[in-house]
């Protein structure tokens, strides 16, 4: 017996909705997976940009950073310029009087001005003594020498160990020594011209000032007091803490304060 008409075309409509149901699911499915993937990618796309973000402003350098970076670097090539200069002065140095000739014995410091060339290391048992050789040395490019001929007060020594402390190891082994730092950069101060003691003046027992009249190599005069202290026998030229004042500015590359 055929079934009745209606009831086929029943079953064919509901097999052509069903049909387009299980169709209409699986492309729902489909976009659906297509936007989840889609989303997870830019989930991890974002992810990825705020990680690589939060990288680049870790190592960013803030401005008080760069700034002492930049003074590091004017620092290292001002020392690095003042090295060649030292190097120069010893490779230029020219014959002196040695302290036991006839010539050392007839003049000193005290006596009449006496120029770069008649400099000499001269020891450290007189504070005139000790002050000729202070410039001997800076002349000559002696730095060692120097060093032993300064006195550095607590304040000095600090400053001069924050300084040598910040430099890179080559520069370091380079300088020798905090002491030797400070003794390059005062060897720069020293003119190359002449030199006179106008006067000493014995302040405290192991103590004295004198005044020295400096000139440079083209004839211009400076008067300028000096402190030199004894210890153990030796009298050396003190470094005061201002002085490091001047010199960390010199190495900054910001302008000098007035000399000592």
């Amino acid at each position: 017996m055929r079934p009745p008409s209606r009831f086929v075309g029943l079953l064919v409509f509901l097999g052509v909705t069903i049909a387009g149901v299980l169709m209409w699911r699986h492309r729902t499915q489909v976009t659906l997976r297509d936007e989840l993937s889609r989303q997870q990618r830019a989930a991890a796309e974002e992810l990825w940009v705020q990680t690589e973000f939060a990288g680049l402003r870790a190592r960013q350098v803030s401005p008080a950073e760069l700034a002492r970076r930049r003074e590091e670097r004017a620092a290292w090539i001002a020392l690095a310029g003042e090295i060649e200069a030292q190097r120069g002065r010893m490779e230029a140095k020219k014959p002196v009087a040695t302290p036991g000739s006839t010539a050392a014995q007839l003049r000193s410091l005290k006596d009449l001005p006496l120029a770069a060339g008649a400099w000499r290391d001269a020891g450290q048992e007189t504070p005139a003594a000790a002050f000729e050789t202070v410039l001997w040395a800076a002349a000559s490019g002696e730095v060692e020498k120097l060093a032993t001929g300064l006195e550095m007060d607590e304040g000095t020594r600090s400053a001069a160990a924050t300084i040598f402390n910040r430099l890179p190891p080559a520069l370091q082994r380079e300088v020798g020594t905090p002491e030797q730092l400070v003794a390059l950069l005062t060897a720069r101060d020293v003119p190359l011209g002449s030199a006179w003691i106008l006067g000493q003046f014995d302040e405290q027992p192991k103590e004295t000032r004198v005044v020295a009249r400096l000139a440079d190599a083209e004839g211009k005069k400076r008067d300028l007091l000096f402190t030199l202290r004894e210890t153990e026998g030796r009298w050396r030229l003190v470094v005061p803490e201002q002085v490091m004042t001047k010199y960390t500015a010199f190495l900054q590359g910001k302008p000098e304060e007035s000399a000592r």
